[in-house]
């Protein structure tokens, strides 16, 4: 028998995957085989695997040649095989042909095996640029060219003007899709703040809203742009009307601007905006006999409601410059913690003892932690005994609890670690200080915590009342013995931020708070459960089922045949009893929604008129902390490379890049 006739058996008796993809296979010890890939063209691969087991070589072809190993799967499917003595694979019939798979999730790592358009590798070249937020101009480079030519031969690598182009396509298509969202909503809120970057000011807002369907924030960024000239009240409001009027957003649509607790914005808003009861009865008056929203005449979106002396007496104001802002509200979270700075360092200023205790304190807890970074043993010696590394605190105070916290629950071992680093130890004193520190200053900054995440149940309007409340009854409970000084400082602040609030009689006499009561008793989390007397539960159902019955009111209004019915029974005096049995009706639903023991907010939708006065009320962000990300870019505060981008590209490529949901 010839050796060629000798081989064929041998190589029937190999497993699949080698006979497929790979040649040149020779054993190894009987057991072992030894084969070059066939499929690795640029670099001659040897993989060895055993006969029984070839796993080693359908883990190369699964791993570097993804499409050929679904092949590979079909393959098998449609084979007809049976074991024989050795334990190997034989063919009893023919392989149908391959039909391709519907959807490769390997295809993406193999561009030299498959063809690219043009138009998807441009794609794929601007969402990295958009990504990493990087200029345009990279792709004219020559390192650019290499790369793109080495990954894919045959590709033309497109040009600066054209990924412009293709940029300012997608830009215009993205607010599109946000103006058509944004019109399909009742109430949004916006954010906006400004920073200054290498003596270049800029802007950024974005928008939030709630879901009708699924009562879930969606949000979405909608400028971020640079101003020139100095920023000056009418400068900052002139700006913010014209990023509102881009995507269509009037001030009966939005319920707040959220911005930080800045001089610019405080006062900008003081000139330019109305106050809120105002608002809401423009709203109201909008809302005509016929139902039909009355169209205001060219120009009158532009008026100012200001005090005529506050412009003539104003340096700032330009009086060929005139807008009209909608309510605004200072971002309750850096209220908060401006709170707990003001109170802190009150307390440090005022009290000697507690002063001398804290930076005692202080300077034993940042020896530790810079000592456990000075070197890999010391750090590994920390985290060894405290079982996690000490983190460094930045320049918010809330970063120095989360600190001191952390070596207050280690107070156990904390001491042998300071005696092992050769570190003066804590005395009893100081640790009695500091567990007295933490426990003051815990309620607020658990509740800025709380603050910070946008799907949080503290991210709605509604948590404001409660939060102050339970932070003003907490701080009346405690009774500390050396950090007196500090607790009676935060109860001080927290009087003269929020004192219209602290009680719930002041609260609900107040217009700018009864908002806030609505608000809360209509979240399903809070409903009357922050309330502890009897008395002003049933003041804030009563305010509650009103505000529902005059919400009710105005969508029967916007009902054009029941608005007619109406008038003519008021016309010829008839007792319209359907009315009042409406009325009742509504009311036993709110007492309903009050009593029902759920606390979740998908409990709205049995109550569809609840919801929709949910959302009127809880639009409004508690925080600015997602207009704040639109500046920050992987730990980066508009980093040197989107400083280095045009004023237009940078606007584009920040929105595009945060926008990406509606690309799809």
């Amino acid at each position: 028998m010839s050796s060629s006739a000798a081989a064929e058996p041998e190589s029937k008796a190999l497993p699949i995957v080698v006979r497929t993809y790979f040649s040149e296979v020779v054993e190894d010890d009987g057991n072992f085989i030894q084969a070059v890939c066939s499929l690795c063209r640029h670099k001659r691969k040897t993989i060895r695997g055993q006969h029984k087991a070839p796993s080693n070589f359908t883990k190369h072809v699964q791993r570097i040649h993804g499409e050929k190993y679904l092949k590979l799967m079909h393959k098998r499917k449609n084979i007809h095989c049976k074991q024989i003595g050795s334990g190997m694979l034989k063919v009893s019939e023919k392989i149908p042909k391959y039909s391709e798979p519907l959807w490769d999730p390997y295809s993406q790592y193999q561009l030299c095996d498959q063809s690219l358009s043009k138009e998807n590798l441009d794609q794929l070249i601007l969402n990295f640029l958009i990504t990493d937020m990087l200029p345009l101009s990279i792709v004219d480079g020559s390192g650019f060219h290499t790369l793109i030519k080495g990954i894919i031969p045959s590709a033309a690598v497109t040009s600066t003007e054209t990924l412009r182009n293709n940029l300012a396509r997608q830009y215009a298509l993205v607010l599109e899709k946000i103006k058509r969202k944004l019109d399909s909503v009742s109430y949004v809120c916006t954010t906006a703040d400004v920073w200054m970057h290498q003596g270049q000011n800029y802007v950024g807002v974005t928008c939030h809203w709630i879901n009708s369907a699924n009562l879930t924030r969606e949000s979405a960024a909608l400028s971020f742009r640079r101003f020139p000239g100095p920023c000056s009240y009418s400068k900052l409001a002139s700006v913010l009307t014209e990023i509102h009027s881009q995507y269509d957003l009037d001030s009966t649509k939005i319920t707040h601007i959220v911005t930080d607790n800045g001089n610019h914005f405080q006062k900008t808003f003081q000139l330019f905006s109305g106050p809120k009861e105002q608002l809401e009865d423009s709203l109201d008056q909008q809302e005509g006999s016929d139902g039909e929203k009355q169209v205001n005449p060219p120009g009158a979106d532009a008026c100012v409601n200001v005090r005529i002396y506050e412009a003539l007496s104003s340096d700032t104001v330009d009086s060929s410059d005139l807008f009209y802002l909608p309510p605004h509200v200072a971002c309750f979270s850096c209220t908060l913690s401006f709170v707990a700075a003001t109170a802190a360092s009150r307390a440090l200023a005022t009290n000697p003892p507690y002063r001398h205790l804290l930076k005692s304190v202080a300077s034993k807890c940042c020896a530790l932690r810079n000592v456990s970074q000075d070197s890999l043993k010391n750090a590994e010696l920390v985290n060894y005994a405290l079982g996690k590394s000490l983190p460094k605190p930045t320049s918010i105070w809330n970063s120095e609890f989360d600190s001191f916290c952390h070596i207050y629950d280690m107070r156990g071992t904390v001491n042998l670690i300071m005696a092992c680093l050769q570190l003066p130890k804590f005395t009893n004193l100081e640790l009695e200080f500091l567990g007295e520190w933490l426990e003051v200053m815990s309620p607020i900054a658990t509740a800025l915590d709380k603050l910070q995440t946008e799907e949080a149940i503290e991210s709605f309007c509604g948590a404001v009342l409660p939060m102050v409340l339970v932070l003003n009854s907490r701080l009346e409970s405690v009774s500390p013995k050396y950090t007196s000084c500090l607790a009676d400082a935060l109860k001080g602040e927290l009087q003269k931020q929020f004192g219209h609030m602290l009680t719930f009689d002041t609260a609900v006499s107040s217009k700018k708070t009864k908002p806030l009561v609505i608000a809360s008793v209509s979240h399903p989390f809070f409903k009357l459960r922050w309330l502890q007397s009897q008395d002003d539960k049933k003041i804030a159902q009563e305010l509650f089922l009103q505000e529902l019955l005059r919400c009710d009111t105005l969508s029967s209004k916007a009902d054009s045949q029941a608005a007619t019915v109406k008038a003519a029974a008021d016309f010829y005096g008839f007792d319209d009893q359907g009315v009042a049995a409406a009325e009742s009706a509504l009311r036993n639903i709110g007492i309903q929604f009050l009593n029902d023991p759920s606390h979740e907010l998908r409990q709205l939708k049995r109550y569809p008129a609840i919801a929709k006065l949910f959302i009127k009320f809880n639009t409004t962000l508690t925080n600015s902390a997602p207009v704040e990300k639109l500046f920050c870019h992987n730990g980066q505060i508009l980093g040197p490379k989107m400083a280095s981008l045009q004023d237009d590209v940078l606007e584009m490529m920040m929105l595009l890049r945060k926008n990406s949901q509606f690309l799809v």
